[in-house]
């Protein structure tokens, strides 16, 4: 914008931005087609809309939406997007084009965004001015919502972000109207919207494949989406990360004295918010060298060669990333086969005069 000392954002008319709908052609700063990937911020807050479209700002044909991160482009103009304003409000009715859809879609927009985040320690309940408010909703109870959401999908943060927007709006009788969602909806179904709209906004073609995740919670109380309720499916998974509990691991074994050749039961436990795809790699000898790995080995047999005491360590990953590892020092007694049954029966004496005792 050029003011207060700022650098002036430049057009570059190599990657203009055509509305899907042949209304409009805008152009990018070079520096957002300059950069390699972006990051989305924008706050947690309603927009009212207020020209454009089907709206007549009455009472019963009112349309508002949520001023998050698909919205959060209308800043990567030079100059503004007030173009596009017509076509963003026009929001009272499903399967119809919605521009929201051609940000998320075009290469050097929602194509380069590796990171969305959404800024909702004081979030917005307005109409055209957002202005911030404390929020009546659990978990949040008359206090500033003091949030932060992040996501890699653009529809699913989106998605999660307007229920809390609706949900807010509502406990304080001032229903945000229009539908509100119909851009998640093209996004989603990009490769067959509802509406029949070919979304192309940078000309190389359409969209292969889906935008995103679209859905609503369960209900407002559980605030469940459809992958909290069934990790098999393909859905949102709303995290609360107050509460996340980082991987950790454990393991023990059946033995720790026995002889050469005899097989061992190592038994592992993980606890962690994301466990669900752990990742189990084992280490017999603790030599640096994987001897088993694979999915969820929790329960793993082995048979060690040779008299020695043995280290054995286990190190597990997950889903998220998260890396945890156990080392459990000369833990593993090899010897030979006559002086194992002897301990056996030691042991075993042992516990039957405590038994009897």
């Amino acid at each position: 914008w050029g003011i207060q000392g700022r650098e002036q954002a430049v057009k570059d008319y190599s990657a203009p931005i055509n509305l899907s709908n042949g209304a409009v052609t805008e152009y990018p700063p070079a520096q957002v087609t300059d950069a390699d990937y972006l990051i989305n911020m924008p706050t947690l807050k309603s927009h009212e809309a207020s020209t454009g479209g089907n709206n007549n700002n009455d009472t019963d044909t009112r349309a508002e939406f949520p001023s998050l991160c698909a919205k959060n482009h209308f800043g990567s103009f030079c100059g503004g997007a007030g173009n596009l304003h017509p076509y963003q409000e026009a929001t009272n009715y499903y399967a119809t084009y919605h521009c929201y859809v051609d940000l998320m879609e075009h290469k050097h927009l929602g194509g380069k965004t590796m990171l969305y985040v959404i800024d909702g320690l004081y979030g917005g309940l307005g109409h055209w001015d957002a202005i911030p408010a404390k929020w009546w909703i659990p978990p949040f109870n008359t206090n500033w919502p003091g949030s932060v959401f992040a996501s890699q999908d653009h529809c699913a943060i989106d998605s999660v972000g307007l229920d809390f927007l609706a949900a807010e709006r509502a406990a304080k009788a001032d229903v945000m109207r229009g539908k509100l969602d119909n851009h998640l909806h093209e996004a989603a179904n990009i490769t067959n919207p509802p509406s029949g709209i070919v979304y192309d906004p940078d000309g190389d073609g359409p969209a292969t494949r889906s935008l995103g995740v679209h859905e609503h919670w369960l209900d407002l109380e559980s605030k469940l989406y459809s992958k909290n309720i069934d990790p098999r499916v393909n859905g949102i998974e709303l995290v609360d990360a107050s509460v996340i509990e980082p991987l950790s691991c454990a393991f023990v074994a059946n033995v720790t004295s026995v002889g050469i050749g005899s097989p061992v039961i190592f038994t592992a436990t993980v606890t962690s918010t994301f466990s669900r795809n752990v990742y189990c790699r084992w280490d017999f000898n603790n030599d640096g060298t994987t001897d088993l790995e694979g999915p969820y080995l929790l329960e793993v047999t082995n048979a060690f060669p040779t008299q020695m005491y043995f280290s054995v360590k286990l190190d597990m990953s997950n889903e998220v990333a998260e890396t945890a590892s156990m080392l459990r020092p000369n833990y593993i007694n090899v010897v030979p086969e006559p002086v194992a049954a002897a301990l056996l029966l030691l042991a075993s004496c042992a516990v039957r005069r405590m038994t009897r005792a």
